[in-house]
């Protein structure tokens, strides 16, 4: 994924306050555009151990099953992407730096 990045904070309050500062600010003549997650990162859930191993390889054999019709269709014709898995979690920051 060229062109992006994510991390992990801690605390609400400091993601918040780095995604105000970053926000619109040029890096290397590009304007930074950030956002919260979605849903948790595999990395937030392991530190509140809610980590589970069969959620992530669900998403795993839907992006495989998605490269595979892709792949059967042929580079020219388009398809719809399958619907990616939405943790039940409520937004999360994505900018975040985890404090130990």
């Amino acid at each position: 994924m060229k062109g992006q990045a994510f991390v992990a904070f801690k605390e609400l309050q400091s993601a918040s306050e780095a995604m105000r500062c970053l926000q619109k600010t040029l890096f290397f003549g590009k304007e930074i555009n950030v956002h919260y997650a979605k849903d948790k990162s595999d990395c937030v859930a392991k530190i509140d151990n809610s980590y589970n191993p069969d959620v992530v390889q669900v998403r795993k054999d839907r992006r495989e099953a998605e490269l595979e019709k892709i792949k059967e269709a042929g580079s020219n014709k388009k398809i719809e992407p399958a619907p990616e898995y939405v943790a039940p979690v409520p937004i999360i920051p994505v900018l975040q730096a985890i404090n130990s």
